[in-house]
């Protein structure tokens, strides 16, 4: 009993504390954020004052807000909390899930502690608004906000024009993808990796692999910009049949790419310095 009245009247001033002096407040979350994140996983009886309390990374300021100052500043009809897992803050920002969001003006919140990954896994909603990972599952942002248009913008190729290119990137990386399909996030980048629904996060992956070297994941997905010159040009050579040694160079380039801006490693450095160079030869003999 008197436990369970510390930890409430701690909250309690804690709170009073936050909304007194905001800035007070995020200098001692600086310090011990990490320690009221670990009562989300474990404190079932104390997550709802937890996550008042609790501030993250804004993607769109780089500063630290609350849950409910970013559900305060949504679109009308965004529905969840958007969340985007890195080692650090500075990771997350160079992230290539982060372009729809932000040709759009929507906020994503950086969770960069090992423990964000536990107890986001406990805790599915605060205030009515689910959480929702932005690498994770097919997201269609149109349905919240259209992307301004710009002169720059092409009109993407139509998916039945773009299915012969989606077979043969998946014919190529056979295994070590789940599946290949066009992106509706992407606005500079080639291509990115995504989890499906259920899957894991590469962050929640790193850790699982951390303490079990068997431990491999499982594939993710390939999605493509059916926008960007690399895949329409990619998507010409195919439904032309020509240069299937360049289709299949450039194919597992883009996947290598992607990797490498998860923070992951090509499987083999080898081919992939092999394959580098001959792309390169072609680009300068051209």
């Amino acid at each position: 009993k008197i436990g369970k009245a510390v930890v409430k009247r701690i909250l309690t001033e804690l709170q009073k504390k936050k909304d007194k002096d905001a800035d007070a407040y995020a200098k001692f979350w600086a310090e011990f954020g990490i320690v009221l994140k670990e009562g989300l996983y474990e404190d079932q009886d104390n997550r709802d004052k937890l996550l008042k309390l609790s501030l993250f990374t804004s993607a769109k300021t780089g500063q630290l807000i609350s849950l409910s100052d970013y559900i305060a500043a949504m679109p009308e009809k965004q529905e969840k909390i958007y969340t985007l897992s890195a080692e650090t803050a500075e990771q997350a920002q160079t992230s290539p899930h982060l372009e729809g969001f932000r040709a759009r003006d929507i906020d994503v919140l950086l969770m960069t502690d090992p423990v964000d990954e536990f107890w986001m896994q406990a805790i599915n909603e605060f205030e009515g608004k689910a959480f929702a990972s932005a690498s994770r599952g097919a997201i269609d942002l149109d349905e919240i906000t259209s992307k301004p248009s710009s002169d720059d913008d092409t009109a993407p190729a139509d998916d039945a024009e773009l299915a012969p290119l989606l077979a043969k990137v998946k014919t190529i990386l056979g295994d070590t993808v789940k599946d290949v399909r066009l992106s509706k996030t992407l606005t500079d980048s080639p291509v990115c990796l995504v989890a499906d629904e259920d899957g894991m996060d590469i962050q929640m992956e790193r850790l699982m692999k951390a303490h079990n070297k068997d431990f491999s994941g499982s594939p993710r997905i390939l999605e493509l910009n059916p926008s960007h010159e690399l895949i329409t040009g990619l998507k010409d050579k195919i439904k032309a049949d020509k240069d299937p040694d360049l289709v299949h160079d450039a194919a597992t380039m883009l996947f290598d790419q992607a990797l490498i801006l998860e923070g992951r490693t090509p499987v083999n450095l080898n081919e992939f310095a092999n394959r580098m160079t001959r792309l390169m030869q072609r680009g300068i003999s051209a």
